[in-house]
């Protein structure tokens, strides 16, 4: 009775693997991090403030040390619990009582919501508000993927390089 419970459990979050779900993670989170990594090459001069952005990490303790634990965080643990609450528990949550296009959106709508209240200090004016466009696509995406495969571990995949992108963008740029 409780390998059945566990089971159920982890496909209703979406927690079951899927072949193809991770080759499409895989090429989506590619992308991702390749195109957040050309665009903040290119733009990082217009979308940050470099003294305002250097003293808001020194205050959030986003320097030295710290900012290595902080990088591996926000790699790898950050995503995947994101992952498991938006596109897993969320989603799941939603689908019961809405068609799949409306939960896609509605979850891609509050995760970029959540989201921007981390983007409003970290942007210069107005690119924090349209960064938080990207980050709704990606939830799209990431939506999509959970719909399509019944399975998260693929926009997992993809968000863990989404942020992949966005650490470089920090270390080769910003720092």
């Amino acid at each position: 009775m409780q390998g059945k419970l566990w089971r159920d459990t982890l496909s209703y979050v979406g927690l079951v693997l899927h072949r193809k779900n991770l080759i499409v993670g895989s090429m989506s989170g590619a992308l991702f991090l390749l195109v957040i990594f050309w665009t903040g090459s290119l733009f990082h001069p217009f979308l940050f403030q470099q003294d305002d952005f250097t003293q808001l990490l020194e205050r959030w303790h986003f320097s030295g040390n710290q900012a290595v634990w902080l990088i591996g965080i926000l790699m790898f643990i950050n995503p995947l619990l994101e992952e498991l609450y938006w596109r897993g528990f969320m989603h799941q949550k939603l689908a019961e009582s809405r068609r799949p296009a409306t939960v896609i959106l509605l979850t891609a709508f509050f995760y970029s919501l959540y989201h921007l209240l981390s983007v409003i200090p970290l942007f210069a004016w107005p690119y924090h508000v349209l960064m938080v466009f990207p980050v709704f696509f990606a939830g799209i995406v990431w939506g999509y993927l959970r719909h399509r495969y019944r399975t998260i571990f693929g926009s997992m995949i993809s968000h863990i390089l989404a942020d992949v992108g966005i650490m470089m963008v920090y270390l080769f740029f910003l720092v």
